[in-house]
């Protein structure tokens, strides 16, 4: 309808023009007035690529409780399972970049797949803004109370004068445990056979009784473990000295100069994200990592406090992306 007639209409029907006017403007602009509400209006989504109870899981829900807190706004956690992590990302790949569909990054989905899968359907750099990495926790190479190392030096040694006689054990093909171990295989020149199990749990239990040697497991799956004794702890893969276990060196001091394997948690969404979006979430995530009641809580699950920027994270990608193609070349890791 055009204004122009408005003021006829107004005679025919006894209103007053400007009361017809503003109904008018009021129907043409109330669309836009919802769809500029500010960030965030409604709860955000967001999707872990992994099934509910592991450490990604763990990791994600701690994620959605800070996010939650410094966005005052419901998160909810959104379990996507499937192809090693590949199919929760894909999707969160070809969401609205609006914000209300995030992703729980990780080094697996996003630095190891391109290299380990035949094919991923999204570009981990492309596809994806990166906003903060969170967290991460080293692994700790444990092996059987019996077992004569000490460190893994002494492992090396063992393995050396023994070829093809020390069994690696680990969660599975293209797993953290895998290609950490294959890292160390690599930087050490010495001959191991790769025993690939379903899941760490399964690992752990045969480490335990004795069935295989050694095993890189995630540093909060395995503290438990080392400080019962149920298991010892060789030596961590993080750059320094974990806090959580101070008295074992790092693989980098006791056998292999630079030596460095780190599984890390952070927070991406979809690639075009509105500006404004992205700094509300880049504050939440920093923020909220500085607050001692959620670094409280991701210390008691063991995790190292990072909170960093989106163009920090975004280049710690890319270089992991290098270093771990280069191992999964060397050790022909493949998932098809």
């Amino acid at each position: 309808m055009q204004l122009s007639h408005l003021s006829e209409l107004a005679d025919m029907n006894t209103l007053p023009v400007r009361l017809i006017v503003f109904g008018a403007l009021t129907g043409v602009l109330t669309p836009f007035a919802a769809f500029s509400q500010p960030y965030p209006s409604k709860p955000v989504r967001l999707v872990v690529p992994q099934p509910a109870g592991g450490p990604t899981d763990a990791a994600g829900r701690l994620l959605a409780q800070m996010l939650a807190d410094g966005l005052g706004q419901n998160v909810i956690v959104d379990n996507r399972a499937g192809a090693g992590g590949t199919v929760g990302t894909a999707h969160v790949a070809r969401s609205k970049p609006d914000g209300y569909t995030l992703l729980t990054a990780t080094a697996g989905i996003l630095s190891i797949a391109p290299s380990l899968y035949a094919r991923i359907d999204y570009d981990p750099i492309a596809d994806f803004q990166h906003i903060s990495l969170t967290v991460r926790t080293p692994t700790v190479l444990v092996v059987h109370p019996s077992f004569p190392a000490k460190t893994s030096a002494d492992l090396i040694r063992i393995a050396r004068a023994r070829p093809g006689q020390i069994n690696l054990a680990s969660g599975g093909n293209g797993t953290a445990s895998h290609l950490t171990g294959e890292l160390f295989r690599a930087m050490s020149g010495i001959n191991i056979v790769h025993v690939p199990y379903k899941g760490s749990a399964a690992a752990a239990t045969d480490i335990m009784g004795g069935q295989v040697e050694m095993f890189f497991l995630i540093l909060n799956e395995g503290l438990g473990h080392v400080r019962s004794g149920r298991l010892k702890g060789l030596a961590t893969t993080g750059p320094q000295r974990s806090k959580y276990l101070p008295d074992l060196p790092t693989v980098s001091e006791s056998g292999i100069p630079g030596f460095e394997s780190v599984t890390w948690y952070g927070l991406s969404a979809p690639a075009q994200m509105p500006a404004d979006v992205l700094s509300k979430l880049s504050a939440a995530t920093i923020q909220g990592a500085k607050k001692p009641a959620f670094r409280e809580r991701f210390e008691a699950a063991g995790y190292d406090i990072i909170g960093s920027g989106s163009e920090a994270f975004l280049t710690h990608i890319k270089s992991e992306m290098v270093k771990w193609a280069n191992v999964i070349k060397q050790s022909g890791a493949k998932v098809n």
